[in-house]
């Protein structure tokens, strides 16, 4: 410090300025100098709050920290502290900050404290990361600190500023634990459009809970269920609370939930799974907590399929449009559960528009409705059709429920109708006529109506009077059979030969008689025979003559002359032979007397 001390006035004893004295201009002025003392400059260190400083991490952007430098006792002059940045070398890597990664490294930097003033500051910038990570730390150390030259005020014997005390040039910082370095704790699960976990009867359900972001140190949770519509006890086994540990760098976790089978039909059913006292610094993620979906099960919503009673049926043709006796119904069942309502499509095979209506459909259940029914109707027609057998296929179900396999197809058969394979009969043109031995006749057969598949009809030939017995079988070849008609074919001819004999016969009278139809068709209700006339042959009522001589000589006196008639061949019925006698030269009366009667009687079967 200077003072400086200068004679300004000399005043007399009397109070007077006079003359009697004067200053010396050239040495009226003394300075004393007081050497400097007491610190002027300062004694610098760090702020008590600055020695030891936790700092965090922002998320997005680098930090800065603001370090506090004090100057004690003197602030005269302006003074320059260097200071670095400094590795803390001396604790675990997982704890060291390292230079431009986590902090901005300062080499040789300046801090001016101008004169007067007591603090200064170092800023330290933090650097923003997203990589988990457990505290760490680093110092910044005052290196020097020295008075700027300020000669003019100071004197050159002016004491530099200093330092405090060993120790005090080193502030701790600390970088906080950041980016969940302990750790994030969700569930981490597929979920369904309802955000769910959905599973099934029967399932062993594995909860996956992942250690997120950081996976330093050993952490826990516990857990628990809460049931909302299943029950804790029936729908599930296993423990439904406990606890997790995760070591340090273990990452997942697993909660094993099994789902009871129960055979019973339920809807959906729910519980939840929940964490909660998260331990050793990690803590719960959005998703601490999931919803776990049991799905209906045992066909809670039913099977749906043709009961079985109805997967094979027939119906005739209506005889009229809306003919009740056209109708069939297929009974659709809903087997297991009835929860909800249901709708079932279904849909007939192509082709059946014709026979059958309607083409498609659907039936409804209401809840705990069991059947329902498909009524279909046959179509009236005058066609000729055979067997036709047609599908109905039930296509789709809504509402929760599903096909039962091995029932969602009924076959409808509509049995052969209008005559499909034809109406045989004999045609009138040969349903009678005459014929002879050793001849070959034909019988013309017509089929009308249908002509589908190959058909055989049989026939027999016998005689039209049993009384005397029946040689049909001796008359004709063949005596019986089948015709034969090719699917299509409208009319058949049936040929039989009439046998050649030399039995004398009569004309007799045969019956062709229709007897069957085989492989569908029918016969006709009337036209079913021919009568057949075998004439007469080998003269069944004989040859008649004159047997033996028939030149005779005699004597008047033998008397009589007697003429055997024959009859050969047949001898058949009664027979009335005219005779005469005369046209020679004897003379009736005078020479031979004539019998009264020239009818000559012959019986049945007599010869002579």
């Amino acid at each position: 410090e200077v003072t400086r001390i200068q004679l300004d006035t000399v005043i007399q004893s009397d109070g007077t300025t006079g003359r009697k004295a004067i200053i010396d201009s050239l040495s009226n002025i003394a300075v004393v100098t007081v050497s400097a003392n007491d610190e002027p400059h300062g004694v610098v260190s760090w702020s008590p709050s600055s020695i030891n400083t936790t700092v965090i991490e922002t998320e997005g952007s680098n930090n800065v920290i603001n370090l506090q430098v004090i100057r004690e006792f003197g602030t005269v002059g302006d003074i320059l502290i260097t200071y670095d940045t400094v590795q803390d070398t001396s604790l675990p890597s997982v704890n060291q900050a390292m230079a431009n990664q986590d902090y901005t490294a300062v080499s040789s930097g300046v801090l001016t404290i101008p004169d007067k003033s007591s603090t200064g500051i170092i800023p330290i910038t933090i650097i923003a990361d997203n990589t988990p990570e457990l505290i760490e730390t680093f110092s910044v150390n005052l290196t020097s600190v020295v008075l700027r030259n300020d000669s003019s005020r100071l004197g050159s014997s002016t004491p530099s500023p200093r330092f405090a005390q060993p120790g005090y040039e080193e502030a701790t910082v600390n970088i906080a634990e950041n980016d969940e370095s302990r750790g994030i704790l969700n569930f981490v699960v597929i979920k369904n459009a309802a955000g769910e976990v959905a599973v099934t009867e029967g399932t062993n359900l594995i909860l996956n809970v992942m250690r997120q972001s950081g996976s330093f140190g050993a952490i826990g949770c516990s857990w628990k269920m809460v049931a909302l519509s299943a029950s804790l006890t029936d729908d599930i086994s296993g423990p439904t609370q406990g606890t997790l540990t995760w070591r340090a760098g273990e990452v997942n976790k697993t909660i094993a939930v099994a789902i009871n089978v129960d055979n019973i039909p339920e809807l959906a059913e729910t519980f939840r799974v929940e964490l909660f006292q998260p331990t050793g610094g990690a803590r719960f993620g959005s998703t601490d907590a999931v919803v776990v979906s049991i799905a209906a099960s045992d066909f809670a919503y039913c099977q749906i399929g043709f009961m079985a009673s109805s997967q094979v049926v027939s119906v005739p043709e209506a005889n009229s449009p809306g003919d009740p006796a056209g109708q069939v119904p297929l009974v659709v069942q809903r087997s297991q559960g009835t929860f909800g309502q249901v709708e079932v499509e279904w849909q007939l095979s192509d082709g059946a528009g014709s026979d059958l209506t309607p083409m498609n459909g659907s039936v409804f259940f209401l809840p705990n409705e069991k059947t329902q029914d498909i009524v279909l109707q046959s179509v009236s027609d005058i066609i000729p059709e055979g067997a036709e057998t047609f599908r109905v296929t039930l296509t789709s179900v809504s509402g929760g429920a599903s096909l039962r396999r091995g029932y969602t197809q009924a076959s409808v058969t509509i049995p052969a109708n209008d005559d499909p394979y034809g109406v045989v009969s004999v045609s009138p043109s040969t349903q009678r006529f005459y014929t002879a031995e050793s001849r070959l006749f034909s019988v013309q057969l017509l089929r009308a109506g249908g002509t589908f598949n190959d058909i055989s009809v049989s026939w027999l030939l016998r005689a039209s009077d049993q009384r005397f017995g029946d040689d049909s079988s001796r008359t004709f070849s063949p005596q019986s059979g089948a015709a034969i008609f090719l699917q299509g074919d409208n009319s058949s001819i049936v040929q039989i030969q009439v046998l050649m004999d030399s039995t004398p016969e009569e004309a007799r009278n045969y019956i062709f008689q229709l007897q069957s139809v085989q492989n569908g068709g029918r016969l006709a209700a009337v036209s079913t025979s021919a009568l057949i006339t075998v004439v007469a042959s080998d003269d069944p009522h004989g040859i008649v003559m004159l047997n033996g001589s028939l030149l005779k000589t005699v004597s008047e006196k033998v008397g009589k002359v007697e003429f055997n008639v024959t009859r050969s061949g047949g001898t058949n019925g009664n027979l009335d032979v005219n005779f005469t006698v005369g046209g020679g030269s004897a003379m009736a009366g005078s020479d031979y007397t004539a019998p009264s009667l020239s009818i000559l009687n012959l019986m049945n079967a007599q010869k002579v």
